[in-house]
């Protein structure tokens, strides 16, 4: 009779021990969801803006993240990123760019100083475009991202931005489609 005591307890004890053992890792598995970085971006900027519709593109900066994302009002928006303690939240709206119908390259230009960041993007709607050169920031040449039906381009400089911003669109063939700024006061230029 002993003996059938002891083992119920020892029955007893393991089958306890078990439960607890995979509750605990249910638990750890609830608690440490892994996500991935898109996915965490997209809660916080759904929270933040309504009219969100896709991350376009994430850029690594020193400390933070240069984020662009698309609108459902045919808008294309750019946002600094940083991770907290609670995950990633906003740090700065830098600004929205429309997908202009009637421009073949759009662009929009924006600063903060105190953030480091001197930014240089819009949209490619010709898709005859497939380099955008920054004449007023000697010519750099653009990133161009593809993202599905959409194009766009960006380009992040050192240093303050050049005026008058000027940016010349040119096809594979190196001719000029469009041109926006004054691209006279940087060819009579002496440097």
């Amino acid at each position: 009779m002993r003996a059938q005591a002891m083992i119920y307890k020892y029955k007893w004890l393991i089958i306890t021990s078990t439960l607890l053992i995979v509750l605990c890792f249910v638990y750890t598995c609830l608690i440490n969801k892994k996500t991935s970085l898109y996915e965490d971006i997209e809660r916080v900027v759904v929270k933040n803006d309504s009219s969100f519709k896709e991350i376009a593109y994430i850029h690594v900066l020193k400390e933070k993240l240069l984020v662009f994302y698309e609108t459902q009002n045919n808008e294309l928006a750019g946002i600094l990123v940083e991770k907290g303690i609670k995950g990633y939240k906003i740090s700065d709206y830098l600004s929205k760019n429309s997908f202009d119908s009637s421009k073949g390259l759009s662009w929009q230009g924006t600063e903060r100083i105190d953030q480091q960041v001197h930014l240089l993007y819009g949209t490619i709607l010709d898709p005859a475009i497939n380099q955008v050169f920054l004449v007023s920031e000697a010519n750099k040449s653009a990133t161009i991202i593809k993202n599905g039906s959409r194009t766009m381009w960006f380009s992040l400089m050192d240093h303050t931005l050049n005026l008058p911003i000027t940016i010349e669109g040119l096809d594979k063939n190196g001719n000029m489609l469009y041109t926006f700024g004054d691209i006279s006061f940087w060819s009579n230029r002496v440097e």
